[in-house]
Formats: structure tokens, C-alpha cells, sequence
């Protein structure tokens, strides 16, 4: 209901704040455009960065036929891992369910077959991210 009702606005006030905020947000802008080199002397130090990869957990969906992984995304602290699955064969519309699968990797009682949440989805999801 609050997003239908109508606000009165005071075209004179908004005018005369535009009139006064404008000039500044330009000056900002032109601030940031300037300051976008800051990073061209930039080089990363490659000598720190391992070169390996170490597999320390293992997940699955059980019960899952004819779907694979169609996308992988941690959270922001990397503690829940979500995976879609799908049919990366499929072109178009299909009448497939299939799951996406959250694990919180680091919860005690982590049983690697069994997702700590699952979102069954009418196809299915080809991508997701986390928020």
C-alpha cells in the first residue's frame, strides 16, 4: 500500500536543492574520473601466491540422475557453498526439476551428501552469486 500512494513534491525546493547539490556531485565526479590511474603503477606480487590447491571437503546431492553442476558460488565469508544442478545439454525449455544446494562448510555436523538447504527448481538454475 506505501508504494502506491502519491507523494506531493515541492517542484520550487527541488529545484532550488538540485540547483545546489548539482555543482558538487559534478566536482566529485570529476575528482573520481581524475583519480582512475591510481591503480595503472599497480603490480601484483605473483611470489606470494601458492601454487597449489589442496581439496579439503567433498559435497554431493544423493539421489541426483542425469544432472550435473551447472554453477558453484561461495558466500562472502566462504562458509556456505551453493551448487545448481541441471543439464548442460539442454537447449531451450525443459520440464526437469532440479535442485539448488547450500552447505555451510564449516558446521560441525557437515554431512557431505545431505545440503543443509536445497531449492528445487522448476528447470533449472544455470547460474547463481551470492549477496
Amino acid at each position: 500500500e506505501a508504494l502506491s500512494e502519491e507523494v506531493a513534491v515541492d517542484e520550487q525546493q527541488l529545484a532550488t536543492f538540485l540547483r545546489e547539490v548539482v555543482p558538487i556531485m559534478e566536482q566529485e565526479l570529476q575528482l573520481a574520473w581524475r583519480s582512475l590511474p591510481v591503480f595503472d603503477a599497480y603490480v601484483p606480487l605473483w611470489d606470494d601466491v601458492a601454487e597449489t590447491c589442496e581439496m579439503t571437503h567433498q559435497v554431493w546431492k544423493e539421489g541426483l540422475v542425469d544432472l550435473q553442476v551447472t554453477s558453484v558460488a561461495w558466500n562472502s565469508t566462504g562458509a556456505s557453498l551453493a551448487c545448481a544442478f541441471g543439464k548442460l545439454d539442454t537447449l531451450g525449455w525443459c520440464e526437469v526439476t532440479a535442485p539448488v544446494c547450500v552447505w555451510n562448510i564449516f558446521r560441525p555436523q557437515l554431512v557431505a551428501g545431505e545440503p543443509d538447504t536445497v531449492l528445487q527448481v522448476q528447470g533449472f538454475v544455470m547460474c547463481i552469486a551470492f549477496h
